[in-house]
């Protein structure tokens, strides 16, 4: 099956130290235009991280322990040749990248690994393994642990796929019961923005109660006031007040309506309204006086001046 790879598309082969040191493992690179492979110890350049081989830019780096293999363009067919006594691991990472976007893990022995171009825009990638350095049994083995693996990681899934099943189930529960609490919630809120309007209205009548009641309540005690009042007045011997009043009248010459005037002006006691009697009375009389005194003044001067007129 292939892969595509485009240009600056990463090849990393994890086997740097095997091959340029220890010389345990071996590369091979092939280029259509060379017409032969080559080592590719013979292409590296020494004291160098990165350098060019034809339309590829190769990179080694030790920390990962991988040599890169990046197209700068799609240029002609090529494969590399990689044997090794030890499992092979191969990444593809797009440009740009970090995280592997392929992986192919391949067994100890010989894998070739092809770079097809297509029409100059892209390489159809394609990784196989032409050998391998295990024996019948140990292949026989691997695949045995690898059937049991496989077997394992069904299980694991048929359980992973029932657990999320499951938590799937539990999350439809939950977000029902959290759109029911929701529910309730915008109820409960209703209800008190509700009772909040009642009992508002209700605190404004039991004012409004209030004020009535203490209004009934002032006017039941002037009421009671204005009663005591009229009783006391009923209780006095009125009759015993005749003879002071008339002794008033002919001292003072008052004309009885004005008293009866008097008189009718709520609910006043009567000695009350005898005594401002008196001092209107008296108020009265100086204004007489006044006026009185004003005008004999003038018929004074005026009879002067005639007489002054006759000497004349």
């Amino acid at each position: 099956m292939s892969y595509e790879l485009f240009k600056k598309d990463c090849v990393k082969i994890y086997l740097l130290n095997e091959i340029v040191n220890e010389k345990t493992s071996g590369i091979e690179v092939y280029l259509e235009s060379d017409g032969a492979e080559r080592n590719f110890l013979s292409i590296r350049k020494e004291g160098m991280d990165t350098y060019q081989f034809n339309n590829f830019l190769v990179s080694e780096i030790p920390s990962e322990n991988c040599i890169v293999f990046k197209p700068n363009v799609v240029g002609c067919p090529a494969y590399v040749m990689v044997t090794s006594d030890k499992d092979i691991k191969i990444d593809v990472i797009r440009n740009g990248a970090t995280e592997v976007d392929r992986s192919f893990p391949m067994l100890a022995g010989e894998v070739k690994i092809e770079f097809a171009p297509e029409n100059y825009t892209k390489y159809n990638l394609f990784v196989n393994q032409r050998m391998t350095a295990y024996d019948s049994q140990e292949i026989q083995t691997m695949a045995t642990g690898a059937q049991h693996q496989l077997h394992e990681l069904q299980d694991d899934t048929k359980s992973l796929l029932e657990n999320i099943s499951a938590v799937n189930t539990e999350i439809e529960t939950q977000k029902l019961k959290k759109e029911q609490l929701t529910n309730e919630k915008n109820t409960l809120s209703a209800e008190h923005s509700e009772l909040a309007e009642n009992v508002k209205s209700l605190s404004g009548d039991i004012e409004k109660i209030e004020a009535d009641k203490q209004k009934l309540t002032d006017d039941k005690a002037k009421l009671i006031d204005k009663l005591d009042k009229i009783k006391a007045e009923y209780d006095k011997d009125y009759e015993s007040y005749k003879d002071e009043i008339e002794e008033i009248k002919r001292n003072y010459d008052v004309d009885a309506e004005i008293l009866k005037y008097y008189e009718d002006k709520d609910v006043t006691a009567i000695e009350e309204l005898i005594e401002n009697a008196k001092k209107d009375i008296e108020r009265i009389e100086e204004q007489i006086r006044i006026f009185v005194d004003a005008k004999a003044r003038k018929t004074a001067e005026i009879e002067s001046e005639l007489k002054l007129g006759k000497k004349e």
